[in-house]
């Protein structure tokens, strides 16, 4: 929907630099409200740049291999998340 308005490129970096600084600011909030609130900006951001990058990827990719890009771009994203969750894990434990 919103790729219609503007450059994907556009969107994919205003999102991922949306997520990047409420990431900054959920790291110095000190109280819950604040902590929600840079939630929601990171919901935000990727809110805007998921859809931009697929239909980047999608506009690109010829349309007998959309389903195979899509699976595999569905599965790097997860295995991204996954790696995230225990690399965080890890690093938690060695700074304490």
């Amino acid at each position: 929907m919103f790729t219609h308005l503007r450059d994907p490129r556009i969107l994919i970096s205003r999102g991922m630099l949306t997520v990047g600084l409420a990431t900054l600011a959920f790291a110095g909030m000190s109280n819950e409200p604040s902590a929600l609130a840079a939630s929601l900006a990171m919901g935000i951001g990727v809110g805007v740049a998921m859809p931009a990058a697929m239909a980047l990827l999608q506009g690109r990719t010829p349309s007998e291999l959309r389903g195979r890009m899509s699976g595999i771009s569905t599965m790097l994203n997860s295995g991204a998340q996954l790696a995230a969750m225990l690399l965080s894990g890890m690093l938690s434990v060695r700074i304490g």
